[in-house]
């Protein structure tokens, strides 16, 4: 990203918190059917301080598709959650910058999703030590993002 974009930037990079994890948690269980079980009953509301109505979609959420075979993984979870967080950000930069063309808006918001960015705010909140998954290099990386 070239550095005159920097500045523009930096209010939204960090709009990412606790507090509109919690706001927007519940736009997901609209999509979602209340009915999905995986093997593990686990109290999955205390990772992110959100109460689930089914804490088994959380849990969900923290499953890479490398854990287990008979494990539902995130993946369905993401195809919905990428809208949202794009819904999110769009709402939030078309508030806070009223007078950016949409050629400034749209790498701004792509700039905003960014896998790497996202990592870094899942370990911030400490997202990572739940992730369960089953591939050793996915644990490398999130000690690099630590360290």
């Amino acid at each position: 990203m070239g550095s005159w974009l920097r500045p523009l930037l930096a209010p939204a990079l960090n709009w990412v918190s606790a507090q509109n994890l919690q706001k927007y948690g519940a736009v997901l269980n609209i999509f979602l059917p209340a009915s999905w079980q995986m093997s593990r009953q686990q109290k999955g509301h205390c990772i992110i301080g959100c109460h689930f109505n089914d804490p088994n979609l959380l849990w969900q959420a923290f499953t890479h598709p490398s854990y287990d075979k008979d494990c539902i993984s995130y993946e369905r979870l993401e195809y919905v959650g990428d809208s949202v967080l794009n819904l999110m950000i769009t709402k939030q930069q078309f508030s806070k910058y009223p007078n950016l063309p949409p050629g400034w808006l749209s790498p701004l918001r792509a700039a905003n999703v960014d896998t790497e960015k996202l990592a870094c705010v899942a370990v911030k909140h400490s997202f990572h030590k739940y992730l369960r998954h089953g591939r050793p290099i996915l644990t490398r990386r999130v000690n690099e993002l630590i360290n």
